[in-house]
């Protein structure tokens, strides 16, 4: 067995491998549904150092936007775009996908969590938002911001990337 095949088969803590799985649409909903599903985790670890590698798909910018599109779908069915037509459109079946951690959060200075993000504006640009994009097309309907710096700016306080390129 490979160390990948053994780690999707026992994983040492929570990843999102589970995630990836596809439920039976015709099995009956849960008894209670949450509102918010906190997945897709969009993170694209590139120093293996980061205590929470783990969590990401992959550093691969393409196949990271196919998973975060696949699970946004997964979560609230195909074709769920925003509009005056409701929130979701068969809340008893789905539930609203929130990605994070936007966004340039898997390259931190050092591999320490929440260190400033090393990655250049060009590299968050190609690279960081590419998977962003998906999971936007995609209708995913809430974003968690990341908790570093990027380019010498606090992500909670980053207008450009928050306001003018997430909302934008």
């Amino acid at each position: 067995m490979s160390v990948l095949a053994a780690f999707l088969v026992q994983p040492a803590e929570p990843s999102p491998s589970p995630s990836i799985c596809c439920s039976d649409p015709t099995l009956p909903p849960p008894a209670s549904l949450a509102e918010t599903g906190y997945s897709p985790v969009i993170n694209m670890f590139m120093d293996a150092r980061m205590g929470r590698f783990s969590e990401g798909f992959s550093p691969n910018p393409t196949l990271s936007a196919h998973v975060a599109k696949a699970i946004v779908e997964g979560l609230q069915g195909e074709n769920t775009p925003l509009g005056a037509e409701g929130y979701l459109p068969d809340f008893n079946r789905t539930i609203a996908a929130l990605g994070k951690h936007y966004a340039g959060y898997g390259d931190p200075a050092g591999g320490l969590n929440s260190a400033a993000a090393a990655a250049t504006n060009q590299t968050v640009q190609e690279v960081y938002l590419k998977p962003w994009r998906s999971f936007a097309w995609a209708g995913g309907r809430a974003v968690m911001a990341s908790h570093q710096t990027t380019n010498g700016i606090p992500m909670h306080a980053n207008r450009k990337m928050l306001t003018d390129q997430l909302r934008g």
